[in-house]
């Protein structure tokens, strides 16, 4: 199913008394044109998962036995999680059985993954487990992407061969796709960034996951903006941390690895930052910005999970709300 369901091509991982009966299949069958690369550490295994699905735009799999060696993953699933990697992790778990036992190797795997991804979740009938890797990978390549973590009792994986009826990807996943704009609303924004006397173009990372980088050069060329890309994707523009130094005045560094508030990052640096909490709050904060003395950083949360309350727009325009 990885293979033909899901277009996995590599996956990634240490070989283990518990995921045994998982890789049979890639030396038994010939069919099976996956290919397992073996690491010495389980880090590097989640690390090399998250790489090639940054380099590749394409969901990847990572995968260790239970116990030390899924806790292991996390340092790597970690990285992934503020990259917005698609990082499918298997994470074989104790026998039912043994569970809640307080057995060797057996812990709340679940629970471990639940700060560092998207979504982590458990089976418990061999029946679940296709529906649950369309699941894993519908979640991990949709939206802000991320990881996703399966946990998957270890004597489920020796039972009997189950029917598997092959669903194309494109029919349950929605890809790394956008919804389309309200045309009214992109006019306005194309009215104020042409009018605007000193545009700037804050480049995150999901240019790089849009392959937007030339869209976005033409867009500076056209209305005259500077641009400002996030520290850790210095290359969805190929400037090499040549803007930093120049808004920054020479000062710049790096980010860590969870991302800092924005605002406060530009505080640190001499400029002035903004958070808007509120959207009605975007034009007192884009005002109060403009004149400042000095660089500003307007820090604007997009998805709606992270907004703070009441700015959730689903949740404000819902019927709940006004009653």
């Amino acid at each position: 199913m990885l293979r033909q369901g899901e277009g996995v091509s590599h996956i990634f991982g240490i070989v283990g008394s518990s995921i045994l009966d998982l890789l049979d299949p890639l030396y038994d069958d010939d069919s099976v044109s996956m290919q397992f690369i073996g690491v010495r550490h389980e880090p590097g295994a989640a690390l090399m998962a998250d790489g090639f699905s940054r380099i590749s735009g394409a969901p990847s799999v990572c995968l260790a036995t239970n116990g030390p060696g899924v806790l292991n993953l996390t340092y790597g699933i970690g990285s992934a999680y503020v990259a917005h990697s698609p990082v499918v992790i298997l994470a074989p778990s104790a026998s039912r059985e043994r569970q809640y036992r307080d057995s060797t190797q057996e812990f709340d795997q679940v629970a471990l993954f639940k700060p560092i991804a998207k979504a982590s979740f458990p089976i418990n009938k061999i029946e679940r487990l296709p529906d649950a890797l369309r699941q894993a990978f519908r979640v991990a390549t949709s939206g802000k992407m991320g990881p996703v973590m399966v946990d998957i009792p270890r004597d489920l994986l020796p039972g009997p061969e189950i029917e598997l009826d092959l669903v194309a990807p494109e029919s349950y996943r929605s890809g790394q796709t956008r919804a389309r704009g309200d045309r009214t609303l992109v006019n306005q924004a194309a009215r104020a960034l042409l009018l605007a006397q000193r545009p700037v173009i804050v480049a995150g990372s999901g240019i790089q996951w849009s392959d937007a980088g030339e869209e976005v050069t033409r867009l500076a060329d056209l209305i005259g903006a500077a641009v400002v890309p996030v520290i850790m994707n210095n290359n969805s523009w190929d400037s090499e941390k040549a803007y930093q130094r120049y808004a920054f005045d020479e000062r710049y560094g790096g980010a860590d690895t969870n991302n800092p508030r924005y605002d406060r990052y530009a505080e640190q640096f001499g400029g002035h930052g903004f958070y808007v909490e509120r959207p009605e709050n975007i034009g007192d904060d884009l005002l109060t910005a403009l004149h400042a003395n000095g660089p500003s950083i307007i820090e604007i949360p997009t998805d709606p999970d992270q907004m703070s309350r009441p700015a959730r727009l689903a949740e404000a325009q819902s019927p709940q709300s006004r009653s």
